[in-house]
């Protein structure tokens, strides 16, 4: 089967789990004797890659400015910037282009954004199977974020809110199948209006990478934590922070490492060269992620914002890392109290600092709890026969519509 794979972002350029997912799914795909292409974007120009003996279709969309330097811009440009996002008829003549010369057996889109949401359209009027992905909320709010627990606030609730669900809700159209990781992230799309006649609605677990497991996990006297991802406000760097200077203060052998990047990398150097017990890792590698998780006795996952299905979680259930995560109810699909780690309140420093502080004082019941969690990660991802199953009925079913209509 030929499938193309339409994401906003594709190795080297990356930003967060969803470019893991799509890399993980591309990979996954190839090993099991399909073929595969991916149509992304580009900082500047138009150019065919091979990345990793992937054929990687890439165009600059020549908006405003670059899709991820968006937050250093105000309102009235990134209102210009959206406008354009939404309507950008060039980006989707040229995927248009490539599909047509590509011929491909289906399409399956994920992040859209930075590209056009004209491209659904594009493709339903092709008369290609479609399937998509949902990674976050940004259908419903451009900038992909929203803060939990301030779901009914004004911000999200306003004129400019309200016009941009209804525009991006028409011009997305229902695809043949989506699918969510998360059934929380499906049921919010439902209500708010969104692909009313998509045939098959889905919840399947993203396929992930697998851990490559170089370091054999062995007791310290030093209990390992590990944050990865974002370095942004919304991900609960700022509540993670406090929490561990209330640890500080009880001297305790413990030690944090904050891996990854964003706008509040340099508040994390700062603090980390004032604490000798936190270590600044930058941004690992799939493989340092990795070796990372099998020397990490927790993993902590402070995010305030609503999440999805985060790449993290699972990526540190295959390494044997228990985890401190935030209550939500997506993260509650994955993480269960006391079997793949421990939940705590969104956005509350001092009860991630209590947590903390307990699994330090109490870390021969962690590391137990580590050493039970090797079955239960094997149930909590998707195979890729599962996903060219959803494939090959798409297909099927647009080969017996094109043979009704003859």
């Amino acid at each position: 089967m030929k499938i193309a794979l339409i994401h906003n972002l594709y190795p080297p350029y990356s930003k967060g789990g969803a470019e893991t997912v799509v890399v993980n799914t591309v990979q996954a795909l190839i090993s099991a004797g399909h073929e595969v292409f991916v149509i992304s974007s580009a900082p500047f120009g138009e150019q065919i890659d091979m990345v990793d003996g992937v054929r990687v279709y890439r165009r600059c969309a020549g908006n405003v400015y670059s899709f991820a330097d968006g937050k250093s811009h105000y309102f009235v440009a990134r209102l210009i910037w959206q406008c354009v996002n939404m309507f950008h008829v060039r980006q989707a003549q040229w995927v248009r282009d490539v599909l047509q010369k590509e011929k491909p057996d289906v399409v399956h889109t994920h992040n859209l954004m930075g590209m056009s949401f004209l491209i659904p359209r594009v493709i339903k009027k092709l008369h290609i199977p479609h399937v998509h992905t949902l990674h976050d909320v940004q259908l419903v709010e451009p900038s992909g974020i929203v803060i939990y627990n301030r779901q009914s606030s004004f911000r999200y609730h306003n004129p400019f809110s309200f016009l941009y669900k209804k525009i991006v809700s028409f011009l997305f159209g229902s695809p043949d199948v989506v699918i969510s990781p998360s059934q929380f992230l499906l049921d919010w799309y439902r209500q708010c209006g969104f692909f009313a006649n998509t045939k098959q609605l889905l919840v399947m677990k993203n396929i992930q990478g697998s851990v490559v497991h170089t370091i054999v996990k062995q007791s310290t006297q030093t209990f390992r934590f590990l944050f990865a991802g974002q370095l942004e406000e919304h991900k609960g760097i700022n509540v993670l922070l406090d929490a561990w200077s209330q640890v500080s203060k009880q001297h305790v052998q413990a030690h944090l490492g904050i891996a990854g990047s964003g706008t509040m990398d340099s508040a994390v150097i700062e603090f980390a060269n004032k604490n000798e017990s936190v270590s600044r890792l930058g941004r690992l590698t799939q493989t340092q992620l990795s070796d990372e998780l099998m020397k990490t006795d927790m993993v902590i996952f402070p995010s305030i914002c609503i999440e999805n299905s985060p790449t993290i979680l699972f990526e540190s259930i295959q390494s044997g890392t228990p985890v401190i995560a935030s209550d939500m109810e997506s993260v509650r699909e994955i993480v269960r109290e006391g079997v793949e780690g421990y939940l705590i309140p969104v956005a509350n420093s001092g009860v991630l600092a209590e947590k903390i502080l307990w699994c330090v004082k109490n870390a021969e019941k962690v590391r137990a709890l580590s050493a039970r969690m090797s079955e239960v990660q094997k149930q909590k991802q998707a195979s890729v026969d599962e996903l060219v199953g959803v494939y090959t009925k798409c297909h099927c079913e647009e080969e017996r519509s094109d043979d009704v209509a003859i």
